[in-house]
């Protein structure tokens, strides 16, 4: 997973060419056009979350190869070291990860079925806190914060890929469905730009790569289909700049 934090731009855990997973992270620095191993997390992970707040870069849950992981970890690039903080309540891979308003949101994700569990991570507290969770279990979904509200796009449930559409509400701790994509979709990236919601490519129901774009306008709740991308991809990432 990629991270961007204090200019810099970290890169932690996931698959090696080999199909190990690992353990690794090293940072980018855009003025040196340099990258730099940093100390290794205490547990291989991939399929993790990342989520930066306060300063620090945390690697949420995962997969080591043998389960599932409810473990979290945090980067203080001050003291160049990761260190454990609270888990949470629930193992989880393939799962959406996001920070509003100085807290940490990790959604839903699989271990041994898609969950809708989501919780909430006070970075001050060292807590975790489950709030409501999803209508329906959901991994390899794309989460973006837009708003001051949470969205969640796609994903697998029951082994299906959907094309469903949820926003979080944290003033009042509840989910509302809105108007589906137009496209099915899982393995996918989400980004928020000029108050709409963007979702791009993954894989969709027939196990098909996308090239696809679709555009979510919240003033109408309705989904605009936009150019393609040049190539089909999935397992890609999207952020606004």
């Amino acid at each position: 997973r990629q991270m961007c934090i204090r200019d810099r731009l970290y890169a932690v855990g996931g698959f090696a060419a080999s199909g190990q997973h690992l353990d690794t992270a090293e940072v980018y620095d855009p003025q040196t056009d340099g990258w730099q191993p940093l100390a290794k997390m205490t547990t291989k992970r991939a399929l993790l979350g990342l989520a930066a707040v306060g300063g620090k870069v945390y690697a949420i849950g995962g997969w080591d190869g043998g389960s599932g992981l409810d473990s979290v970890e945090a980067y203080d690039p001050q003291l160049g070291a990761w260190a454990l903080v609270a888990s949470m309540s629930v193992k989880r891979h393939g799962h959406a990860s996001v920070v509003l308003d100085g807290k940490i949101y990790a959604m839903g994700g699989c271990d041994g079925g898609c969950l809708d569990v989501v919780e909430a991570y006070d970075p001050q507290a060292d807590s975790w806190q489950r709030v409501a969770r999803m209508p329906r279990g959901l991994h390899s979904h794309a989460a973006a914060v837009m708003g001051g509200k949470i969205y969640v796009t796609g994903g697998i449930n029951n082994w299906n890929t959907v094309n469903s559409v949820y926003v979080y509400d944290p003033q009042a701790n509840a989910w509302t469905q809105l108007a589906s994509m137009g496209t099915a979709r899982h393995a996918h990236a989400s980004a928020a730009v000029g108050g709409k919601l963007y979702v791009f490519s993954g894989i969709g129901g027939e196990d098909e790569y996308l090239s696809t774009v679709e555009a979510y306008d919240p003033a109408c709740n309705t989904w605009a289909q936009l150019s393609d991308l040049t190539s089909a991809r999935d397992e890609c990432v999207a952020v606004a700049l």
